[in-house]
């Protein structure tokens, strides 16, 4: 066998160890235990003109649906522009520790902030906080996982 032929089964052996160890490595994302489960997929709409969901006619108001998603919704209008990005559908589930009893971040209608009722991180809902935790030494540094929304004029739809 010559020596070329040997370093190049060599390489070829090389490279396909390499590739191995980096599938090993890369494939198998770390478990995040923090973060929030998949929920199934659903499809929920709320109706403008209901009483229920008066609140949703004015900037900065919300609604909570605890029939869906993993320990219910908070539906949130950010502005009025009449476009389909008006509102915004946060989980109830807090992602530093939703898997514990609590868990689960509070609300209050015309709320600023939400706060978990376990771990007391609190989230930014108001004036385009996005969910996300407020400056400071808080629990979680993960916002509120966020779910689909479209807006056709009369009705709000959720979507995962």
């Amino acid at each position: 066998m010559s020596l070329h032929l040997l370093f190049k089964q060599l390489k070829i052996k090389q490279i396909a160890v390499l590739m191995l160890v980096m599938l090993i490595t890369f494939a198998c994302e770390p478990v995040d235990y923090g973060e929030v489960p998949e929920v199934p997929s659903f499809e929920r709409s709320y109706d403008l003109n209901l009483p229920s969901n008066i609140d949703l006619l004015t900037v900065n108001g919300s609604i909570y649906d605890e029939s869906v998603g993993f320990k219910g919704i908070i539906v949130f209008r950010v502005k009025q522009d009449g476009a389909h990005d008006d509102f915004v559908a946060y989980e109830t589930a807090c992602p530093h520790d939703c898997l514990s009893k609590g868990g689960k971040i509070n609300w209050e209608r015309w709320m600023l902030l939400s706060e978990c009722e376990t771990c007391h991180s609190q989230f930014l809902l108001m004036y385009g906080g996005n969910g996300w935790p407020i400056d400071g030494l808080q629990p979680t540094n993960l916002p509120l996982k966020r779910y689909n929304t479209y807006f056709d004029g009369r009705y709000v739809i959720v979507k995962h």
